[in-house]
């Protein structure tokens, strides 16, 4: 009897290892996202977008790095010579 009791058991279990699914389409609520969790994204191929957006560039600069002040980390992190 206990033999068929553990058999029975491990069948149970086996079977309710199948019924979990990580779908959220497969949710009864909808799920609410905290500050450290990153929502489900799902992609679809034949998605068509039908907005056009442009971001305008405010402002545009240009900035001049000398990299010999960089050169100890240079050094340190990629073993290397500004001068390489």
């Amino acid at each position: 009897m206990k033999k068929n009791f553990i058999y029975a058991l491990i069948a149970c279990f086996t079977l309710s290892l199948a019924a979990c699914s990580t779908d959220p389409e497969d949710a009864t609520s909808k799920h609410v996202y905290g500050e450290n969790e990153n929502p489900y994204l799902k992609t679809n191929a034949d998605a068509v977008v039908s907005t056009k957006a442009e971001f305008p560039i405010s402002r545009l600069e240009a900035k001049t790095v000398k990299l010999t002040d960089y050169a100890e980390k240079f050094h340190t992190y990629l073993g290397m010579t500004v001068d390489e």
